[in-house]
């Protein structure tokens, strides 16, 4: 359910004009909500989803432990390689599934790792990642690669993704079944999502107002892409460190993005398994969508190819109520028949027989 919501508002930032700030009095900004949350959901759903798998053979034999590490590496292959696909598209949207299906190779280093150890490592890589990297940038002028793009630049940074899916594979180690544990949960996202939006807020407000001003403002660029070639490299150091930890912006890949952002995903996840336990054959078509997120993905960027051309992009209500309802008859119809939608079932077959050597 949880991704199914992650989905749709995927498509929605994608189709429709969205703006760029949420104004608790203006129900009109509420739908910039849709902005770089979806993103920060599917990190942190895929961590869980990677513990939930792999918790029965954490006290397995050793044959059990290999097989479940070659599922997700070959998980992985397929969901990149499927990445690479819809970016050959050329539809201009930056696509999640290449990033995704790397962050499947980290998964397998934590398989067996003691939570404390994985808290610590999400906690040092969320607090002092984006710092770190600005940092390095900063000494090294002009250093840029594919390497480095792929990892700290970008829509959707590894950095930011690999300690959302740390946090995710924590959650994924608790019992999901206890209401307390949800609503624990629950508070302790909220509490850490109001931390980080507050400072943010806090932050960019600051920056906009300097901007509109005429003083000195030196971000530059947009999203993550403030680590290094983008901002003025050596100019403003301070000023782009604060930047890297302070601001919450969509995209930003800094510290109180990750923080705010991580702790509406875990809210969202939280409720969503809550309300679950109880209203469950309500959200039935919503969670469909959740359960094919390939598919829908796949119909996603497609769909959004063909209504705009390669490279083109015009904000569409037309576009996003017809790829809603074709994502949601198209993974309704497959949910009856399989459970499954085409593009899982055919991940699933990959893994088999890469694994059976087939």
């Amino acid at each position: 359910m949880a991704r199914g919501i992650a989905i749709i508002g995927m498509v929605m930032a994608h189709t429709l004009e969205v703006p760029e700030k949420i104004s608790l009095t203006d129900i009109h900004s509420w739908a910039a909500i849709s902005v770089g949350r979806p993103a920060i959901m599917f990190a942190l759903i895929s961590g869980i989803s990677v513990s939930i798998a792999t918790r029965k053979y954490n006290q397995e034999d050793l044959n059990g432990k290999n097989k479940i590490k070659l599922s997700l590496v070959y998980r992985g292959i397929f969901i990149f390689s499927l990445g690479l696909f819809l970016e050959i598209l050329g539809s201009g949207l930056s696509i999640i599934l290449s990033m995704y299906g790397a962050l499947y190779l980290l998964a397998i280093c934590l398989i067996g790792v003691k939570s404390r150890d994985i808290a610590i490592y999400s906690t040092v890589t969320a607090v002092f990642g984006p710092v770190l990297f600005t940092i390095v940038f900063h000494l090294s002028p002009g250093a840029e690669g594919e390497g480095i793009a792929f990892l700290f630049q970008g829509t959707y940074s590894f950095i930011v993704w690999s300690s959302l899916m740390m946090v995710g594979m924590l959650i994924g180690r608790i019992d999901l079944h206890s209401s307390r544990n949800l609503v624990t949960l629950f508070i302790f996202g909220f509490v850490i999502s109001v931390i980080g939006y507050t400072i943010g807020i806090i932050y960019d407000s600051r920056e906009y107002l300097q901007s509109k001003s005429g003083e000195k403002f030196e971000f530059k660029g947009e999203g993550a892409e403030f680590y290094g070639k983008d901002s003025q490299i050596g100019s403003d150091i301070i000023g782009n460190i604060q930047h890297a930890f302070l601001s919450a912006r969509p995209h930003s890949g800094s510290t109180m993005e990750i923080i705010g952002s991580g702790g509406f995903a875990i809210c969202i996840v939280s409720a969503c398994i809550l309300i679950c336990f109880y209203f469950r054959k309500f959200f039935i078509p919503l969670a469909t969508i959740g359960m094919m997120p390939l598919t829908s993905y796949f119909i996603h960027v497609t769909t959004f190819t063909i209504y705009q051309g390669k490279g083109g992009w015009s904000p569409s209500f037309e576009l996003f109520f017809y790829s809603i309802m074709l994502i949601l008859i198209v993974s309704s119809i497959f949910f009856s028949i399989r459970k499954k939608g085409p593009l899982e079932s055919l991940c699933t077959l990959y893994i088999k027989r890469s694994i059976n050597g087939k």
